[in-house]
C-alpha cells in the first residue's frame, strides 16, 4: 500500500521522499513497490544519489572494487579485507540488512586496556574472546537506505580506527 504522508509517500511502514523512484532487482510489479533488495533513488537520478536497502555478495564486491580496497570474496556474504596490512572480515547479516566488519589479532592485551579503548570508542570496539584474542568489531545498518558511498567509507573508518588502536594499545 502507498500513500502521501505529507511530502513523503509511506511504502508499507517505509517513508520516502515525494518522488522517490525504486529501481533494481527485487522491486515488484506494486506500483514501484520494494519487494526486495534493490535501490531507492531519491530526488535527481543518477550515482550519487542512489540508495541501498540491503546488500549482496554483488553489490558489496562492487563497491569494494570501485573504492580500490583490496579483498577476497570468501563466499556465503564474507569478504576478506586487507587493512592498512591486517585482515579483516566483512559480513553481510539480517538478509544483507547489515555489515559487520571483525579483525582479530592473537596479540595479549590486558583488559583494562581494551576496556580504556571502549571507554573513548564511538564506533569501533573491543574485546578479548574467549581464546585470550584481540577482536575488534564494528556494525553498520542499513535502517532507511544507505547512499552508495557510505559502505566504504565505513570500511575506511574501521580500518583507521584499527590502526588508532593498534597505536593506543601498544602505549
Amino acid at each position: 500500500m502507498r500513500y502521501a504522508v505529507g511530502r513523503k509517500i509511506r511504502w508499507a511502514g517505509l517513508l520516502a521522499p515525494l518522488g522517490a523512484l525504486v529501481t533494481g532487482a527485487g522491486c515488484g510489479s506494486m506500483g514501484g513497490m520494494p519487494t526486495g533488495g534493490g535501490t531507492i533513488t531519491m530526488g535527481p537520478t543518477g550515482p550519487a544519489s542512489a540508495m541501498l536497502i540491503r546488500a549482496t555478495d554483488d553489490s558489496i564486491e562492487s563497491l569494494l572494487r570501485s573504492e580500490g580496497i583490496k579483498y577476497e570474496r570468501l563466499g556465503d556474504g564474507k569478504f576478506k579485507l586487507n587493512l592498512s596490512g591486517k585482515t579483516a572480515v566483512l559480513s553481510l547479516v539480517n538478509s544483507g540488512e547489515s555489515l559487520l566488519l571483525m579483525a582479530y589479532f592473537s596479540d595479549r592485551i590486558p583488559v583494562e586496556k581494551v576496556n580504556k579503548w571502549n571507554e573513548k570508542a564511538r564506533l569501533l570496539k573491543a574485546h578479548i574472546d574467549s581464546d585470550g584474542d584481540l577482536a575488534m568489531e564494528s556494525s553498520f545498518f542499513f535502517f532507511g537506505g544507505v547512499s552508495q558511498q557510505a559502505i566504504p567509507k565505513f570500511v575506511r573508518a574501521f580500518e583507521l580506527d584499527m590502526v588508532k588502536l593498534m597505536g593506543f594499545l601498544s602505549e
